[in-house]
């Protein structure tokens, strides 16, 4: 059984041994039984070594002695809009792959500990659930076990002291792998974190960002697939520039380039998860752990100028639109989908929905590196985090069932998604699969996308440098017209997460 304190522990620990975003300075940083004789010290320690050998590494330490009674689970989610539930618990079987992975993971826990799951409805739309938690926090109402609410307004709850701390939860175990590393220690400050964000719901893996490519456009122009490069580790963003930057054509010959043409790549909308999966967070720690803006350092004012100079720069190769009324018709998913774009970026749910019906052979591959000293690559997503009320007081349940769910999400959800969903149905070729692997092992909410205010987060602050490139602006400049802005929230962050415990 693993305690608050033994999960502080195993977490400092992850925090020590994690690769830390290159953004934040220049450099990126059960056995067999055996016969010997009680006092037979060496077969003694054969036998631990066979049983560390022979565990499961993807069992949890739960106890399966616990049993509630049918309680009811209670889970928040938005009224109306359905999705939000239905990432997390189906109440039935449908046949459909996703749906039944869900379900059984549900059966799972349910059978296992002796609960139900139901959905107590939450007014307004997802962003607007932060209201109706203030309100039943302010009234003293036990309402819902759990909430799964917006990203941004999730921040705002948090700040308004009304959801408890996950890291107080009992038998949770942090080194599991349904504890994405890289978001659990982008998250945790001063030893707390508000919103889990992991393999409970699936609507992480569909908000990773990756890029999808034409493989039958590369080859008529003789270009090599890159999965050896993402293998070696050499997949950079230079490498994805001089692939784009030079293929165009006006299809529709009306002498205006328009998404009707043929580009290299294509991006459209919101740049949700992009400067995060070149590295880039806009927050960093300081020595006593406290959070301060390292937005505006060499590398990181460097990675945006190069993504401006390719965008903005006069590169033929490169449609970038602001905005779409459908990613999957007028944006780049649908330009992707129809044949016309060698290389398009946008969530993986998004784009393989987009080539449902396509003809298009493509590929999969992670956002590139930046430079040779990044370590590893990320993949930036978004997520709508699950919180736990202030007026929830069995944090002993709760977390036994949270960790449950965590753990069957990823035992049975993830691969139904990544290999039955992902892999069989839309990768087309053994390469992509070890890619979706690649991807999902590092997927990434940043600190700066979930924490910082909703005018300054990071993908924000991109579509606003973005705007200023257009514009021929300076984006040190750029960014310091909102940085007083992002400094209140900053401060607001410290104040909150630094507060002398009661």
């Amino acid at each position: 059984m693993y305690t608050a304190k033994h999960t502080l522990a195993v977490l400092l620990a992850a925090l020590m041994l994690a690769a830390p975003l290159a953004s934040c300075s220049d450099s990126p940083a059960e056995g067999g039984e055996t016969t010997s004789a009680p006092s037979d010290t060496s077969a003694a320690e054969t036998t631990s070594a066979a049983e560390e050998t022979t565990a499961d590494p993807l069992a949890d330490n739960l106890p399966n002695d616990v049993n509630y009674d049918n309680y009811t689970f209670r889970i928040g989610a938005s009224e109306t809009e359905a999705q939000w539930y239905a990432y997390l618990v189906r109440p039935e079987q449908t046949g459909e792959t996703l749906n039944d992975a869900i379900y059984n993971a549900n059966m799972a826990v349910s059978e296992r500990f002796g609960v139900k799951f139901a959905k107590t409805p939450v007014a307004g739309t997802n962003f607007q659930s932060v209201n109706a938690i203030i309100a039943n926090a302010q009234a003293g109402d036990d309402v819902y076990d759990i909430v799964t609410m917006h990203d941004a307004q999730s921040t705002n709850a948090m700040l308004q002291g009304v959801l408890r701390n996950v890291h107080d939860l009992e038998h949770i175990d942090l080194t599991k792998p349904w504890w994405p590393v890289h978001t659990t220690s982008a998250l945790t400050v001063n030893g707390k974190m508000y919103g889990i964000a992991n393999s409970m719901s699936y609507y992480g893996l569909y908000s990773t960002r990756a890029i999808f490519f034409n493989k039958g456009m590369m080859r008529d122009m003789g270009i090599q697939f890159p999965y050896d490069d993402v293998r070696a580790g050499t997949w950079y963003f230079d490498d994805l520039m001089t692939m784009t930057k030079d293929i165009y054509s006006d299809l529709d010959n009306d002498g205006a380039r328009s998404a009707g043409d043929r580009y290299g790549f294509a991006i459209t909308g919101k740049t949700y998860c992009w400067l995060e999966s070149f590295g880039v967070d806009i927050y960093a720690r300081d020595d006593s752990g406290k959070i301060y803006n390292c937005f505006s350092n060499e590398r990181n004012i460097g990675v945006v100028e190069n993504l401006n100079k390719w965008v903005f720069g006069g590169t033929p190769g490169v449609w970038y639109k602001s905005s779409h009324s459908q990613v999957r018709d007028d944006g780049c998913g649908g330009m992707f989908a129809r044949g016309n774009v060698l290389m398009a970026c946008h969530s993986l749910g998004v784009m393989t929905e987009s080539c449902m019906e396509s003809d298009v052979e493509f590929g999969i591959l992670p956002m590139p590196k930046v430079e040779e000293s990044q370590e590893s690559y990320y993949a930036g997503s978004g997520d709508n985090p699950v919180v736990i009320p202030i007026t929830n007081n069995n944090m002993d349940r709760t977390g036994m069932i949270v960790e449950a769910m965590s753990a069957e999400g990823y035992r049975r959800v993830q691969p139904a998604y990544t290999e039955t969903v992902m892999k069989e149905r839309y990768a087309t070729d053994k390469d992509s699969v070890e890619m979706l692997d690649i991807i999902f092992n590092n997927r990434l909410l940043a600190g700066g996308y979930l924490y910082a205010a909703t005018n300054c987060r990071i993908q924000l602050i991109q579509d606003q440098i973005f705007a200023a490139a257009n514009s021929n602006a300076n984006i040190v400049s750029t960014y310091e017209s909102m940085k007083n802005t992002d400094q209140q929230r900053i401060n607001e962050l410290n104040e909150f997460f630094f507060k002398a415990e009661e």
